[in-house]
């Protein structure tokens, strides 16, 4: 990173992550947060109504992206840096999950503004924030360089689920580095975090993100158990696409080429659904499905599909997925 600008293509990660990290659909800090609200008379104050932006974030995002950036002009009409930076960066980080590059700098840039002039929680969100990016992305010493200076700006005042969302984020990181143990540790401690306060949803998410772990480390028998736990907890509830796709993929990894047909097909039905709320997802599914053609001998299907695949890594800059995609082609 030269000048506050992000490289935005670096070393990739170990294979592609669809998972739901600290920074995606995540519900931010209440508790710990210090902002100072002015709203519109007749309006919530921005401090809810921001809240309700960080919540949910992988969902309706282009609807999320105009509110978010309407609110930004309300903050500054009315004088509300504090606000106006805490939207700018839920603006950065819808950006990016649209697969617009512009995200990550305007995430930087508000990162560089907190360190000097914002409170401890934005300065702590901007990095989990760009610590998910950079992960996204393939720059994995980057995305731990940010999880750990977020995890470091918590305190004991820090509500359980801001500190899971921090914990889930270091795990990624911690993964993709190949630290597993660590990783596996750290998602531990954020599900015991989401439990505290009864957010199954997260809950879920850490448990996908554990299932990623397990079964990109060969351990498919600790992956498949993970999922089983996953789909109890969820109670049978629709699941995000990047969900479904873990849950391919392991029953790929485990030789039930049925089971993740089925669970691609059901991850594609949601995207078209509810949308591609996390930048690699529509890549990720394509690989997977690209996978399972081949494992079923349906060559001339998976060439096609593994094109589209990298037309999409190259539009999103996915680096992480892209060079999985590349050897996949390479071994065909």
């Amino acid at each position: 990173m030269a000048d506050g600008q992000p490289v935005l293509a670096q070393a990739p990660s170990d294979g592609p992550r669809t998972r739901s990290c600290g920074a995606n659909v995540s519900s931010r800090a209440t508790g710990a947060e210090t902002w100072l609200p002015v709203g519109p008379q007749g309006g919530p104050p921005f401090d809810r109504r921001l809240d309700d932006l960080e919540r949910h974030r992988g969902f309706d995002v282009a609807a999320r992206l105009d509110r978010a950036r309407r609110l930004e002009s309300e903050a500054e009409a009315a004088g509300d840096v504090s606000s106006v930076m805490r939207a700018r960066l839920v603006v950065a980080d819808l950006l990016f999950r649209s697969g617009d590059p512009a995200g990550t700098r305007l995430a930087v840039m508000v990162n560089d503004w907190a360190a000097t002039h914002g409170t401890r929680p934005l300065l702590a969100r901007s990095h989990l924030v760009l610590s998910g990016m950079f992960e996204r992305i393939g720059d994995a010493a980057s995305s731990l360089d940010h999880a750990v200076q977020a995890m470091e700006l918590l305190d004991d005042d820090t509500p359980p689920r801001v500190r899971g969302n921090h914990l889930m984020q270091l795990g990624d990181s911690l993964d993709v580095i190949g630290s597993t143990d660590e990783a596996r540790q750290r998602y531990h401690e954020a599900e015991a975090e989401f439990a505290k306060v009864g957010d199954r949803e997260r809950q879920v998410s850490v448990l996908n993100n554990l299932t990623v772990m397990e079964q990109e480390a060969g351990r498919v028998l600790a992956a498949l158990e993970t999922v089983e736990r996953l789909m109890a907890l969820n109670g049978g509830e629709d699941l995000r696409p990047a969900i479904a796709d873990t849950i391919a993929r392991t029953h790929l990894t485990a030789g039930d080429l049925e089971a993740a047909q089925r669970a691609v097909d059901r991850g594609n039905r949601l995207r078209d659904t509810t949308g591609d709320g996390e930048v690699d997802v529509t890549a990720a599914l394509a690989l997977t499905g690209v996978e399972i053609r081949i494992a079923q001998g349906r060559l001339d299907e998976a060439v096609a599909d593994l094109d589209r695949c990298l037309e999409i890594c190259a539009a999103r800059n996915l680096a992480g997925v892209r060079v999985q995609a590349l050897q996949v082609r390479a071994n065909l």
